[in-house]
């Protein structure tokens, strides 16, 4: 889920939501959130907010961790945390 024909985009929007100092975002959390958003877990590791009329035109948009590799280890997640999240589209 969530692959996108290789093209070049025209413009790429970010959002960066990052924890407040002192804290991190927790895995399940994100998880949580992310399900709520309609986004499920698929290419690169990463989740992906799908049209589900159209789910062969790409995601929407998708969310990645703000640290590298930027993907989410679903087999480690109660155990994840980060210092923030990109949405991007």
């Amino acid at each position: 889920r969530g692959h996108r024909e290789a093209r070049q985009p025209e413009r790429i929007v970010s959002l960066y939501v990052v924890a407040r100092d002192g804290f991190a975002l927790h895995g399940p959390e994100i998880v949580v959130a992310a399900e709520k958003a309609g986004m499920v877990h698929g290419d690169l590791g990463i989740f992906h907010r799908v049209e589900e009329r159209h789910p062969h035109a790409g995601p929407v948009f998708s969310m990645a961790n703000m640290v590298r590799p930027g993907s989410f280890d679903l087999a480690a997640i109660d155990q994840f945390s980060t210092p923030g999240v990109v949405l991007f589209m």
